[in-house]
């Protein structure tokens, strides 16, 4: 028996030994074992000397002059005609990049794969930055997008953009609705919806619609959103795009520096908009990434064989909509377009006609066309050069001015140097045609009387043309309310100078030629009010945005306090806030806060509170504070809590509606007075 337990002794011994000696060896092995080898850094871009050369003009095509372009490290400023061009600069391959600065618009911008040693064309329309509404830095507020849409700002969230600096100011807010269904949604949209995403995913995107936001404070300094604030954003969803829209969808910022969307956070749709938050404001997009491919076609003349140049080539998916760009100096395109898609290419003429279609596709690897000979229809340009020279009211030459050539919808510039001008434009035929010539003086803001002109084609010397005896018009109006409320009656009130003629188009499809019309808006929304002054000196404009509320729908508190009632409607600071008290877990509560009333300084916010686990209509104990003339009242129970009644409670960005009784009393001064209070509200809940 002892040799048996001996043996088993022994046996386990060496079974120890054994193992001991595997694991030191599995030790040493990684011990001496490399760890494994980091990722290699992200290769740099590919730089590659190009030139670019475009056309900038606002989003009624006329053109922007004196507009910073940049492209690489060379700039350079848009001439008379908005007419850019910068030579032999470093760009990167796959994403070049020209941003566009000009006070009064929002910044444009392009993206676009660069081919070597070419000159790469684009055309880019500005956004023009109309305020579209205000609030307080320490209330917040919401401000309606022109368009569809709105913006909800937090309380106390504002800072100087450069500085960092906290900012209790008003607050301008200019915000542009994109519709991604618009047929020139590509020419004013910034980048080339190119969008990288959290998982470090580039593709391109598909767009269910985008905003514009910028904010600035009284001198135009530009602010932001402070650290760990938000915003809510409603986005629409075009009704085209309904069906098809995701019920969830991520957000995309415009990166200004790369020309890249980058994404960040998400939204919910809500009925027919995105509803979601962003920490900061640029251009911002409720969009979904989508496998692409590289498109390269190169599109010359069947007969001369030269390149067709700086023509629109459009690529049509019937899932992806249409994406386009412009042929550069060799004829060549190039572009991302859907993989997997039926596309339809077509390249268009300066006219306007296509000169070329085809289905090509489904691609699923990146496809170069080669050379596509195209026949030209007899849609043939004609150069039209004009020349002559300007003088002033003392017979002088204009030393610095201009002339502008309108020919129906088309609008051709020439700088007026010492008197003399030569305005060279192109035609689509050589038709006789009577277009109208106005000289324009800089330096004493006059224009002379506009010429009428016989072109038919060809060069065309005018002799001497005046800029003297008429003045410029400046278009300006404003207006007075009789309830933000439909049907809201308008009285617009003419402001403008040097003008003969007025028309005021009112957004809603209706147009007048009175000095000072008054106008009755039978429906809600925001209406863009233009106004076109036209004198001797020319035409100008100006617009306005104006709001009108359907008052069985949106916003609104009513209190009556002693037998004196007030209101807040919009654009008054209205919303309601949802949370839990820290006191108690089972403590709910709903805040829901106004303003000032326009006649008397009343401030209030009201708080109905309720022990509920639920946000749901009901019956509820309710308090009212509220500010009058500079004495705080409070909620005063002579018999019983007051209640409210809430009918509706929807959900954040929904509206909280119901009303309320009782009593307040001024606290806390001891004094035995106290008011009878009712107040009925529909306020938009924040969160």
């Amino acid at each position: 028996m002892k040799k048996q337990y001996l043996n088993i002794f022994l046996s386990l011994i060496i079974i120890i030994t054994v193992i001991i000696f595997f694991e030191a060896c599995k030790k040493l092995d990684n011990a001496n074992s490399p760890s494994p080898p980091a990722p290699p850094p992200a290769p740099p871009p590919v730089m590659i000397t190009a030139s670019v050369a475009g056309l900038i003009t606002d989003i009624n095509n006329n053109p922007v002059s004196n507009a910073n372009v940049s492209a690489g490290s060379s700039a350079t400023t848009t001439d008379i005609n908005g007419l850019f061009t910068i030579r032999d600069v470093q760009l990167i391959k796959d994403d070049g990049f020209v941003k566009v600065v000009k006070t009064g618009y929002f910044d444009g911008s392009r993206t676009f794969l660069v081919n070597a040693n070419t000159i790469n064309n684009v055309k880019i329309k500005l956004i023009p930055k109309t305020a579209s509404g205000n609030f307080a830095a320490a209330s917040g507020g919401l401000v309606n997008v022109t368009g569809g849409g709105a913006i909800d700002f937090s309380s106390g969230g504002i800072v100087n953009a450069t500085t960092g600096s906290a900012y209790t100011g008003n607050v301008s807010v200019s915000i542009f609705y994109l519709n991604p269904t618009d047929p020139n949604f590509k020419e004013y949209m910034p980048g080339d919806l190119r969008g990288i995403s959290t998982d470090n995913k580039e593709r391109i995107l598909r767009s269910f619609g985008m905003i514009a936001v910028e904010m600035n404070d009284a001198g135009g300094q530009k602010l932001q959103l402070a650290a760990g604030k938000t915003a809510t954003v409603t986005i629409p969803i075009p009704s085209a795009m309904q069906s098809s829209a995701p019920a969830s969808i991520a957000l995309w910022y415009f990166d200004e520096t790369s020309g890249i969307w980058k994404e960040e956070g998400s939204a919910t749709k809500q009925t027919t908009n995105y509803v979601g938050t962003v920490k900061h404001f640029s251009f911002w997009n409720a969009g979904e990434l989508v496998q692409d491919v590289r498109l390269d076609a190169t599109f010359k003349n069947d007969s001369s064989g030269l390149p067709l140049v700086n023509k629109l080539v459009t690529v049509t998916s019937v899932n992806y909509g249409t994406r386009n760009s412009y042929t550069d100096n060799t004829g060549k395109v190039s572009g991302l377009v859907p993989a997997s898609e039926t596309l339809v290419m077509k390249v268009f003429s300066d006219c306007g006609g296509a000169l070329y279609t085809n289905n090509i596709g489904p691609l699923s690897t990146n496809t170069d066309l080669g050379n596509i000979n195209i026949a030209f229809s007899n849609e043939t340009l004609v150069s039209v050069t004009v020349t002559g020279n300007a003088v002033n009211c003392s017979s002088a030459p204009v030393i610095h001015g201009s002339v502008r050539l309108t020919m129906g919808s088309d609008n051709y510039n020439a700088v007026i140097n010492n008197g003399n001008f030569s305005l060279v434009f192109n035609r689509c035929s050589n038709a006789f045609t009577t277009p109208t010539l106005i000289a324009y003086d800089s330096i004493t803001n006059q224009s002379g009387n506009p010429l009428t002109l016989s072109i038919s084609g060809g060069a065309q010397n005018i002799g001497q043309i005046s800029a003297c005896n008429s003045f410029i018009p400046v278009a300006n109006f404003t207006y007075s309310s009789s309830s933000p409320f439909v049907p809201d009656t308008i009285s617009f009130i003419n402001t403008s100078s040097n003008a003969a003629s007025y028309l005021w188009n009112f957004g809603d499809g209706t147009t007048s030629t009175l000095v000072n019309p008054l106008h009755i808006y039978t429906t809600a929304g925001d209406f863009t009010v233009t106004l076109t002054a036209t004198g001797s000196g020319g035409a100008n404009s100006f617009t306005k945005i104006i709001h009108v509320f359907n008052a069985a729908s949106d916003t609104y508190i009513t209190l009556t306090l002693n037998g004196t009632s007030y209101s807040w409607l919009p654009p008054d600071e209205l919303d309601a806030s949802y949370n839990t008290d820290s006191s108690s877990s089972s403590n709910y509560y709903t805040s829901i806060r106004g303003g000032n009333t326009t006649s008397t300084p009343v401030k209030y916010i009201l708080c109905g509170i309720y022990n509920n686990n639920t946000v749901s209509p009901g019956n509820f104990p309710f308090n009212l504070y509220t500010i009058i003339n500079g004495t705080a009242y409070n909620t005063y129970y002579p018999n019983s809590n007051p209640q409210t009644s809430i009918t509706e409670y929807g959900p954040a960005g929904g509206y909280v509606t119901g009303s309320a009784s009782g009593w307040i009393k001024n606290f806390p001064v001891p004094t035995t007075d106290s008011f009878a209070f009712s107040c009925t509200y529909r306020v938009k809940r924040t969160q």
